[in-house]
């Protein structure tokens, strides 16, 4: 799920289908112009043409279920494993088109919830782990989150407080990381199901890229105050996706 004020700059899909298409061209080209050289780059460029011609069709199937709200279980994990393999190509695509990297990436995260939604994974509440940005934490504030969310005293100066309520609630786990080393060791230590992580489209997407095995659904946070610095998001948001879960 996107907050929907850092959607609406997000790029369409098809962003990613044409970054493998220029690839294929590229590829195609090298293919025709490596025939003359030797035997030993044909059958490189004949190699690297297959890829591209594996990833465009992945591209085409991840559009296509999404345009139709739906995909085949067989085919989520070619979907998603495409998509991740456009990701790179995608952003070189969109350098090259003056894009900004954070459109691009957006546009990767919006995908990657869009396929993730259609394969309704559910889980205890035991089995989620709500991974939070240290950001979101109010920039003066003196109790240390990092090490236990359950510091925080609930002060009302940032979303914290309103996120242990949910918490609270639901019974999901919660913690705050300080960079991407941090998240992956509490991933590893906690082993969920499902990880709704927070971040801003940088982190988001890197987070995604680094967590293959679990399921993920991401959700970009909201900078009033530029990046990285008192951040916020809607909890209302984060109901709905862990709503959206719970068996």
């Amino acid at each position: 799920m996107l907050d929907k004020s850092n959607a609406s700059h997000t790029s369409p899909p098809k962003l990613f289908v044409l970054a493998a298409a220029a690839l294929l061209v590229v590829a195609g080209s090298f293919l025709l112009i490596s025939t003359r050289i030797s035997a030993i780059w044909t059958t490189v460029a004949v190699g690297i043409f297959a890829a591209m011609v594996v990833v465009l069709l992945g591209g085409l199937t991840a559009l296509m279920g999404i345009r139709r709200g739906q995909l085949p279980k067989t085919l989520h994990g070619f979907a998603q494993w495409s998509t991740a393999a456009l990701y790179p190509a995608a952003m070189l695509a969109g350098r090259i088109l003056g894009l900004e990297k954070d459109r691009v990436r957006g546009s990767f995260i919006e995908i990657h919830n869009q396929l993730a939604a259609m394969k309704q994974v559910k889980a205890q509440p035991d089995e989620i782990l709500l991974l939070l940005p240290h950001c979101l934490q109010w920039a003066d504030c003196r109790h240390r989150i990092t090490v236990d969310v359950n510091h925080c005293r609930q002060c009302g100066q940032c979303v914290i407080g309103d996120l242990l309520d949910l918490q609270r609630q639901y019974g999901f786990h919660m913690a705050v990381a300080t960079g991407g080393t941090l998240a992956r060791k509490i991933i590893m230590d906690l082993r969920p199901k499902v990880v709704v992580g927070v971040a801003c489209e940088r982190d988001l997407a890197a987070g995604i890229q680094d967590v293959r095995k679990i399921h993920v659904v991401g959700i970009l946070n909201e900078r009033p105050n530029g990046p990285c610095y008192n951040t916020t998001l809607n909890v209302a948001d984060v109901e709905k996706t862990i709503r959206s879960l719970v068996q």
